[in-house]
């Protein structure tokens, strides 16, 4: 397997304008290499960051550096250009970065040697190894029980129709949901855009951290509510024709629409999302209706 060096530095972003972009150069070479170093003992690379919010705190740019010999390595970083809407900005100092799990944010780390280490197990700043996968283990474990318990409680299984086996799966479906999405945000993945306002939360894409909406943490909690009102329609009317289901996973498409407009990675086309979010708003309309 190929390995690489991996590294993180973090820099304050100029307090205005409010968006910038960086280039920081990395330079490194092999330690303990016996003769002429080659091409893999010694490398050069620019990484640039793009969407660098004014006053969104510091900024950590994780970079892998692939095609280097194995060992340890000694890398400095610095910064070449910071660019601002109008023009180059003076640049900023940059900083080995360190990370408290029990603060919650970066620290400066020291600078020592690196080891390289197998690509994709890099270690950026405010992700948890792991995370993802537990968590969205966790997810289909809460959701499974929820829905066994409210399948076990329908009485005369037999008897009852398929929508009634629909709505009692709503709840666990969106519980399951809302504990897979932690695991995103702690993972890296489906992360917000950088944002400098402070009702953004510092988070990790697994190359830039940098203040951002919680995008995977609001879906999160639509899906806890989505889930708790089904579950409360559930225990006070019983199942309805699979209208409580399309009503649940409705509320649950129309928010999500608006938590994926704050997405880095958000979509494209705006024409499905719109039918989208419009059928949702019609079913949930439709349990409405019923329930009137």
């Amino acid at each position: 397997m190929e390995e690489v060096v991996a590294v993180t530095y973090w820099f304050e972003p100029a307090p205005e304008p409010p968006v910038q972009s960086a280039t920081l150069r990395l330079t490194g070479r092999r330690l303990g290499v016996h003769g002429t170093p080659g091409e893999r003992d010694r490398f050069t690379r620019e990484v640039r960051v793009e969407d660098v919010p004014a006053g969104g705190g510091p900024v950590s740019v994780t970079a892998a550096v692939d095609q280097v010999n194995p060992g340890v390595w000694d890398v400095s970083a610095r910064m070449v250009r910071l660019d601002g809407p109008t023009g180059s900005l003076p640049v900023r100092l940059v900083h080995p970065a360190a990370w408290s799990w029990r603060r919650r944010r970066l620290l400066t780390g020291d600078r020592r040697p690196v080891r390289t280490r197998p690509a994709g197990r890099t270690r950026p700043p405010g992700i948890l190894a792991g995370g993802r996968r537990v968590l969205m283990t966790a997810g289909f474990v809460v959701g499974l029980a929820v829905t066994a318990a409210l399948l076990a409680g329908l009485r005369g299984l037999s008897g009852q129709p398929v929508g009634a086996f629909l709505d009692a799966t709503a709840p666990g479906l969106l519980y399951g949901v809302a504990v897979g999405r932690l695991g995103c945000f702690l993972g890296g993945c489906c992360a917000g855009r950088p944002t400098g306002s402070r009702f953004g939360v510092w988070a990790s894409d697994r190359r830039v951290g940098v203040r951002r909406y919680p995008a995977q943490l609001l879906e999160s909690l639509l899906a806890l509510v989505a889930a708790s009102l089904a579950l409360a329609a559930l225990v006070l009317a019983g199942p309805y024709h699979g209208v409580i289901f399309a009503a649940a996973l409705g509320l649950h498409a129309t928010g999500r629409r608006a938590a994926l407009a704050l997405r880095a990675d958000r979509r494209p086309s705006r024409l499905a999302g719109s039918a989208v979010a419009g059928l949702a708003v019609g079913l949930a309309g439709i349990y409405v209706c019923a329930l009137v």
